[in-house]
């Protein structure tokens, strides 16, 4: 998934210095990867995981959620596919199903903002998409299995005044 980090958003002036952070380690961890280093790329995406995960209890999330998910899905999908690419299966598949278990608690959420919710929605589709294709690419898998089954958008709650179409 070494797309443009938060190709929805390339403004400059406004972004949080952590989610800048982010993106410079995810842009790090790339070209690492690209060369086939995947020992450099490991620490680095981890890295970029852990501001990630930290943007989710700072004041940037409550400015830019759909950025922060976002942060969180890529740093999260960049080390599954590493861990595919050297073989680590476990840990690949570990990767693909914590952001779509995160996304799923957010979107379900009745104490969070209707804008957390529906990022979190509309990140889901993605994170869906993702457990499908490993499914189709390496078979049935417990965990995927069970993630696919669970949380559904008619068991969240209905984000008030809020259209989803």
């Amino acid at each position: 998934m070494r797309t443009d980090p938060l190709h929805a958003s390339h403004r400059t002036q406004d972004v949080p210095a952590s989610l800048a952070r982010w993106r410079v380690l995810t842009r790090e961890a790339n070209a690492a990867f690209a060369r086939a280093d995947c020992a450099a790329a490991k620490p680095v995406y981890e890295r970029a995981l852990r501001v990630a995960e930290r943007l989710l209890a700072a004041p940037e999330f409550l400015l830019a959620p759909d950025d922060c998910l976002a942060a969180l899905v890529v740093a999260h999908h960049n080390l599954s596919d590493l861990y595919r690419h050297v073989g680590e299966t476990p840990a690949a598949i570990v990767h693909l199903c914590l952001p779509h278990e995160a996304l799923l608690d957010f979107a379900g959420a009745s104490g969070a903002s209707t804008g957390v919710r529906l990022c979190a929605m509309r990140h889901l589709g993605k994170t869906r998409l993702a457990l499908l294709d490993w499914r189709r690419q390496h078979g049935p898998c417990t965990r995927i299995d069970a993630l696919l089954t669970r949380g559904t958008a008619s068991s969240w709650p209905s984000p008030v005044g809020a259209r989803l179409h």
